[in-house]
């Protein structure tokens, strides 16, 4: 996989990360080396393929940290003080406003996905994957016939991807029994169908965003 590849940062992600690093102060105990230090090169124009990846899957996955009364208060002046969570979205080039909030996570969405295409950066499922989630989708749609709970490949790889990609950037969150990527990610291609299924997830919501049309938590445009 190429990751030296020039990469051209918007201006809002710099100054995002720049403003992440100058509220450190009020970062999370969880806070990672590798992730300041990727904000500051970030903060400079500089990041790898690999860093576009991990941050469309991190955004993705970290939306909800957004949501709580004290980043609402943060953002209309009732407190000096952000939470870990606006600081970590900030770190990572997110914005943490209530308009343009998808922005930085589009781009990384759209910049991966050109990656690819152009052999910069490789796909994360490989065949093998892609045949299992493809049988998934095949006997999911051939029991629930109804258009609000149909399900593509598309879908299903883009749930993969994104339970790889939390697997690598938040590994304090996995279960000590989940020995790999793969397997984490299976999981929540599983309890993703089972939301599709039942119409709700058994615990936190997650990717809504790819839920059918018509299905009632989905969140598409």
């Amino acid at each position: 996989m190429v990751t030296a590849v020039a990469i051209n940062v918007p201006d809002y992600v710099r100054e995002n990360a720049r403003r992440g690093l100058d509220l450190l102060e009020f970062a999370g105990d969880g806070l990672r080396p590798r992730t300041v230090r990727e904000a500051r090169a970030m903060a400079r124009g500089d990041m790898t393929a690999d860093k576009v990846r991990r941050m469309a899957a991190w955004l993705a996955r970290h939306e909800g940290d957004l949501r709580s009364p004290r980043a609402d208060a943060y953002l209309d002046d009732e407190s000096e003080r952000p939470t870990a969570g606006q600081v970590a979205w900030l770190l990572w080039g997110g914005d943490i406003g209530r308009t343009n909030r998808d922005r930085a996570k589009d781009w990384a969405d759209r910049t991966r996905d050109r990656l690819i295409d152009e052999g910069e950066l490789s796909k994360e499922v490989s065949p093998r994957v892609r045949q299992a989630l493809q049988t998934k989708v095949d006997e999911h749609n051939e029991r629930y016939s109804a258009d609000s709970k149909q399900v593509t490949l598309a879908m299903l790889t883009a749930v993969f991807e994104r339970g790889v990609g939390a697997y690598n950037t938040n590994p304090e969150s996995v279960r000590p029994n989940v020995t790999s990527s793969d397997q984490w990610a299976y999981a929540r291609v599983n309890t993703f169908l089972q939301a599709v299924r039942n119409g709700r997830f058994p615990g936190r919501a997650f990717d809504t965003d790819l839920l059918p049309e018509g299905h009632p938590l989905s969140t598409r445009d």
